[in-house]
């Protein structure tokens, strides 16, 4: 019922974003929260993008075919801006509302409140999104295993289990390898912030009571190596990774890891990339029907387990029930043997992309 709904919202979206009403916002929007901030989110809870080519203040750069893809989050003829919000001249005469400087879009693939297909797609979409408060030390990078407190280099940051609530329990040898991360002189307790009085008189930065660390032997930003070390060590994950099907299994390939089904066989999406009359690339993928005969659709089992969950939805192709991620039908290919073969792209049909772990836009590499 819930995905039926939101194809009812999802139409209304497509024919033209009204501003909504709520007391918080001048615009309507909402603030969907999680762990490492809140998504912005029409009045329904249909989320919002920002699109990385609007580089203009007060301009949007997708227009006519883009914006049939994308639909523009409209204002109404009376609407005033008010401290982060502005209201961006679209070519068409409409007013947009902008969340500091960006204007924002719905995506006409999310289906159901909450869908966050959107997210990445080329490379130039991203969540409309206000990130958590950090002390100025401190970011949120994205990992494998979810969104992490990170040092301003991109480093995830760690909690040992050894220390008790704001108290460190590694000293001595154990900081040459876990290093605090330290807090200056100036620095305040604020909200879930607190600060570690240590052994040695220095001062280290702790988020929930947890006192934070970096790990020495870790030398790429985004990599979480110290998790699960000693069993006692874990990443200081604030938002878990989109949830995704029993079915759905992680393997490594030469390209990096990808997703594939349970017998291992590499997932595969077609798509088709149209460009605007600019030359502009609109969308990320359109699906077709006639897919080469290697290609194999990945159908629903049961009704078990047709659950949507996360990206992962069900979409109707010709009467048949499909697997899709963020919108888009999966197929495998039956060149494909062992986990994290690749054949499916490497043959003559260069339009089917594998789907990676990372998170990235459809990366695949058969571009």
């Amino acid at each position: 019922m819930k995905r039926a709904i939101g194809l009812i919202l999802s139409g209304a979206l497509v024919a033209g974003l009204g501003a909504g009403a709520s007391a918080a916002e001048p615009s309507g929007v909402v603030f969907q929260q999680r762990g490492d901030g809140a998504v912005l989110a029409t009045p329904v809870g249909m989320t919002l993008y920002t699109f990385a080519r609007d580089q203009e203040p007060g301009k949007s750069a997708c227009n006519e075919g883009c914006a049939k893809v994308w639909p523009p989050y409209l204002a109404t003829g009376d609407a005033k801006a008010q401290g982060d919000w502005s209201l961006v001249k679209r070519a068409d005469g409409s007013l947009q509302w902008a969340y500091r400087d960006k204007p924002l879009y719905a995506y006409s693939k999310d289906v159901a409140a909450g869908d966050t297909f959107g997210e990445e797609v080329n490379g130039q979409w991203h969540l409309a999104f206000k990130a958590i408060f950090t002390p100025p030390e401190i970011a949120v990078t994205k990992t494998l295993i979810g969104s992490a407190l990170a040092n301003s280099a991109g480093m995830a940051l760690y909690t040992s289990d050894k220390d008790k609530p704001n108290e460190s329990a590694c000293n001595d040898a154990c900081v040459r390898t876990w290093r605090p991360v330290s807090a200056p002189w100036s620095a305040r307790a604020t909200g879930d912030w607190s600060i570690v009085a240590r052994k040695d008189g220095t001062r280290q930065w702790a988020h929930k009571g947890k006192p934070l660390y970096a790990y020495a032997l870790e030398a790429k930003a985004g990599a979480t190596l110290g998790d699960g070390v000693d069993k006692t060590w874990h990443a200081a994950i604030v938002q878990p990774p989109s949830p995704m099907p029993a079915w759905v299994k992680i393997h490594q390939s030469d390209a990096g890891e990808l997703f594939t089904d349970a017998q291992g066989r590499t997932l595969y999406q077609r798509v088709v990339r149209p460009r605007a009359a600019g030359g502009e690339n609109i969308e990320m993928g359109l699906t077709s029907d006639d897919a080469p005969k290697a290609f194999h659709p990945v159908t629903v089992a049961s009704a078990e387990d047709a659950k949507p969950v996360g990206n992962w939805s069900i979409v109707d192709q010709g009467g048949n029930k499909q697997w899709a991620y963020k919108g888009l039908p999966l197929y495998t290919n039956e060149l494909d043997v062992a986990p994290g073969d690749l054949k499916g792209f490497r043959g003559s049909d260069r339009s089917f992309h594998t789907i990676m772990r990372s998170g990235e836009p459809m990366q695949g590499t058969g571009q």
